[in-house]
């Protein structure tokens, strides 16, 4: 017996003693909403930014990728001027900007970044954490 335990150990071999544990695979992640004020969905067609009277708001949102890190689109971006004031502005008069959006950073169920990128590539972020407890 001395012998081969010697011959092994010479030999380079190295023999675990201890049983194997098979280990699980994790659960899969489940897919991230988008927050839209106090409502969460999957691939929505727009995202509300001013919860309290809708005046800045991303429409129209077409979705290339969405998983469950992090979301990519085109949409666009509508902006009431409220001049003279906003209810008096008819929604011809809104401000549109064709954007790229990418929603990002995920929490718990719900992704909890948003950035708009318009034509000229200048950048706006909107923290989704305050449209989610809207």
């Amino acid at each position: 017996m001395k012998k081969w335990i010697t011959a092994v150990a010479a030999s380079g071999i190295c023999v675990s003693l201890t049983p194997s544990v098979a280990q699980a695979d994790p659960p899969p992640m489940t897919p991230a909403y988008a927050y839209d004020c106090g409502h969460k969905s999957i691939r929505p067609a727009e995202i509300v930014i001013t919860c309290a009277d809708a005046n800045n708001e991303v429409v129209d949102i077409d979705w290339s990728v969405w998983s469950t890190e992090t979301a990519l689109g085109r949409g666009v971006w509508t902006i009431n001027p409220c001049i003279p004031y906003c209810a008096v502005v008819p929604s011809s008069k809104w401000k549109r900007t064709p954007v790229s959006v990418v929603l990002t950073e995920r929490q718990d169920d719900g992704f909890m970044l948003m950035v708009l990128t318009d034509g000229s590539g200048r950048n706006t972020v909107v923290n989704l954490r305050d449209i989610a407890q809207a």
